[in-house]
């Protein structure tokens, strides 16, 4: 019998997808011990570190076909709304891109919510404003 997966599962596997990505990138990784941290993952690129929070999205809105909602907030509810000085990027996990986001990009807003477009762009035409960080290793190193 195989079960539903609920949300706290796909959390740690999206962690799990991106110390592996990392690590083919030639960074190292290490995950905090306990789950108090304000941060997910530590990615370290030949001495310059990176404090990584993880956020994923594994189907799109029930809506659409191609937009998928990221809420950037802490907590059972996600309602309180990050710091700058939690973490330093947030790394986006959907089934198709990683999206690698500045964290003064996500906070001090209150419990943003983000959206994603498949194609990078709306359905008017316009360009995502999460797409130039699509893939964006490099920012870490």
């Amino acid at each position: 019998m195989i079960l539903e997966k609920g949300s706290k599962r796909k959390g740690e596997e999206a962690e799990a997808k991106v110390h592996w990505l990392l690590v083919q990138r030639g960074f190292d990784c290490a995950w905090p011990v306990g789950d108090s941290a304000t941060w997910d993952l530590i990615a370290d690129w030949r001495g310059k570190v990176n404090r990584l929070q993880v956020k994923s999205r594994h189907k799109p809105d029930k809506r659409t076909t191609s937009s998928y909602y990221v809420r950037m907030g802490r907590g059972v509810s996600s309602s309180e709304a990050y710091s700058a000085k939690d973490f330093d990027f947030a790394i986006v996990v959907l089934p198709w891109a990683c999206f690698i986001i500045p964290a003064k990009e996500v906070t001090g807003r209150k419990a943003a919510t983000l959206v994603f477009f498949e194609n990078g762009t709306h359905r008017y035409g316009r360009e995502c404003e999460w797409e130039k960080y699509r893939e964006a290793w490099h920012l870490l190193q």
